[in-house]
């Protein structure tokens, strides 16, 4: 059995992924069940090769999470400056090839640092 989408793998809203990675998803799983002789190590490569990017954008969409839900203050104001550099910063998300080679594949670290939240 394979789960995916939000059955694997739950997004809150904040990165508007949550379809998006259930999309990825089919077409990697497709691509490793595409004539596949042994299904069981072709789910588990699907598994390990979703595993790394899903986290990633959970991980986006956690921290989006407490950057917008901020009370008026300094905080604030910090933030609207970071979210004028979105597009630049999430161009991992948006410009990401699933289909793409694994090996060599830059992993994109989200840290708490990079969104203004206090």
């Amino acid at each position: 059995m394979a789960l995916l989408g939000d059955a694997a793998h739950a997004m809150l809203p904040h990165q508007g992924q949550g379809a998006n990675q259930a999309i990825e998803d089919a077409a990697v799983l497709a691509a490793e069940l595409n004539g596949a002789a042994d299904i069981p190590a072709a789910l588990r490569r699907y598994e390990d090769r979703r595993r790394v990017r899903t986290r990633q954008v959970q991980a986006a969409s956690w921290v989006a999470s407490a950057a917008l839900h901020l009370p008026d203050g300094p905080a604030v104001q910090a933030r609207d400056a970071y979210l004028a550099q979105l597009p630049d910063r999430l161009a991992w998300i948006h410009g990401h090839d699933v289909l793409a080679p694994g090996p060599g594949k830059r992993e994109h670290r989200i840290r708490r640092a990079e969104v203004p939240v206090t």
